[in-house]
C-alpha cells in the first residue's frame, strides 16, 4: 500500500473527525444544515476510504461516495434558504446518481452506446448539474441575505468547497485520470479544505449555521416608533416606510435591495444593515413579502374585489408566481389565499 496515499487519507480523515466533533456541539438553531453537513462528511469519508478498501468494502463505499454532489446541493440549499424543506424529488434526483452506476456494473453489454450514455455519461452530467444548482443557490440567496458577515462567510464557504468538488470530479472523470499526483494529491487537497473548514467552524460557527429568518407572518408595522433602531439611522425609516406604505414599491415585481437603496439614495450595505438590525429581518424577500402578504390579505377581504382572480392579486402585490404567493401567504396565515377569501366571505355573510 502506498505510504504517501495512506498519509494523505489519514490526514483528511482526522479533519473529518474534528469537524464531526465540532458539529456535536448543542445548538438551538441550524439543525437541518448541521445534519446535512454531517451526512456530507460521511459521504466524503467514503470517498477517502475507497482507495484503501478491499473489494468487499468498495461495494458500499462506492455508492456512499457518489452521494457527495447531491448532499452538497442539499446542504447549500438548507444553508442559504431559511425556508428550505427536503422534498421527494430531491431524493429521487440524488438517488439516480447512485442507482445508475450500480446498474451499469450489472448491465451485461458494457460497451454499447446505451451503457455509455445511461450508466456513465448521465450520472456524471447529473453530478455536475447538482453542483451547479448548489452554486446557483449560493449566488441567488446571497443577494437577499441581510446579514453581512453571514453572507460573506457562507458564500466563501460554499463557493470554495463547491469549486473544489467540481474540479475533483471533472479531473477524475475526464482528464488526468492516470496521473499519479492526482490519485494522491486529491486526498491531501480534501484534508486542506477540511482544515480550513474547521478553522471557520471554530471561529465563526454561529455565522455559518446562523439562526432562521424572521417569519413572513411578522409583517412590518406602520408604527415606526416601535422599531427600536439606532439613532444614526433615525432618518432612514421614515423614507423607507414612505416608499413601502405610501408608494407601494414592494408591488414592483423583481424588486432588489439595490434598487430600493438607489431610490433611498443610500449605500446598499447600509440598507441591508438597517433592515437587519433595526427591523429584525435576515432575508430581504421575507421583508418584502411581509408587506405583500398584508396587502394581498386586504384585497382578498375587500367585497369589491371578490371576482378578481387570486393570480391577479398575486401579481398586483409583487409576487412572480402563484406558487410563491401561496407559499408566503400560507406561512403567514396558515391558509391558502383562496381559503382565506372564502373564510372571510362566510364571516361577512354572518355579520
Amino acid at each position: 500500500m502506498n505510504s504517501t496515499l495512506t498519509i494523505a487519507v489519514s490526514f483528511s480523515l482526522s479533519q473529518v473527525i474534528i469537524t464531526a466533533l465540532v458539529l456535536l456541539k448543542p445548538t438551538p438553531h441550524g439543525t437541518m444544515p448541521r445534519a446535512l453537513f454531517g451526512a456530507l462528511l460521511l459521504a466524503v469519508s467514503g470517498y477517502l476510504l475507497f482507495p484503501l478498501a478491499d473489494d468487499s468494502a468498495r461495494i458500499w463505499l462506492g455508492p456512499l461516495q457518489t452521494l457527495v454532489p447531491g448532499l452538497f446541493w442539499l446542504f447549500c440549499a438548507s444553508l442559504f434558504d431559511d425556508h428550505f424543506r427536503i422534498k421527494l424529488w430531491h431524493l429521487a434526483l440524488i438517488g439516480l446518481t447512485v442507482v445508475l452506476p450500480i446498474a451499469g456494473h450489472l448491465y451485461p453489454a458494457k460497451q454499447d452506446w446505451l451503457a455509455l450514455v445511461l450508466f456513465y455519461l448521465a450520472p456524471q452530467l447529473l453530478e455536475f448539474g447538482l453542483i451547479a444548482m448548489a452554486l446557483w443557490r449560493v449566488i441567488k440567496h446571497w443577494k437577499i441575505d441581510l446579514m453581512q458577515s453571514r453572507r460573506r462567510l457562507r458564500a466563501w464557504f460554499c463557493g470554495f468547497i463547491g469549486v473544489i468538488i467540481f474540479g475533483l470530479i471533472l479531473s477524475r472523470e475526464t482528464w488526468l485520470t492516470s496521473d499519479h499526483w492526482l490519485s494522491q494529491g486529491q486526498y491531501l487537497l480534501i484534508g486542506v479544505v477540511l482544515l480550513i473548514t474547521n478553522g471557520l467552524l471554530f471561529n465563526l460557527d454561529s455565522g455559518l449555521f446562523g439562526t432562521p429568518a424572521s417569519p413572513v407572518a411578522n409583517a412590518p408595522s406602520q408604527d415606526t416608533d416601535s422599531l427600536n433602531e439606532p439613532q444614526q439611522e433615525s432618518g432612514l425609516t421614515p423614507a423607507l416606510m414612505q416608499l413601502l406604505e405610501q408608494e407601494h414599491i414592494y408591488r414592483e415585481m423583481g424588486l432588489t435591495i439595490g434598487t430600493l437603496a438607489s431610490r433611498l439614495e443610500v449605500p446598499e450595505y447600509r440598507l441591508r444593515q438597517h433592515i437587519n438590525q433595526a427591523m429584525g429581518y435576515k432575508n430581504f424577500n421575507d421583508f418584502l413579502n411581509g408587506f405583500r402578504v398584508r396587502d394581498a390579505a386586504e384585497q382578498l377581504r375587500d367585497p369589491n374585489r371578490l371576482k378578481v382572480p387570486v393570480l391577479t392579486i398575486a401579481h398586483d402585490t409583487g409576487f412572480r408566481s402563484l406558487s410563491s404567493f401561496n407559499k408566503a401567504f400560507k406561512s403567514a396565515f396558515e391558509l391558502t389565499p383562496t381559503a382565506y377569501r372564502q373564510a372571510n366571505i362566510k364571516m361577512q355573510a354572518t355579520d
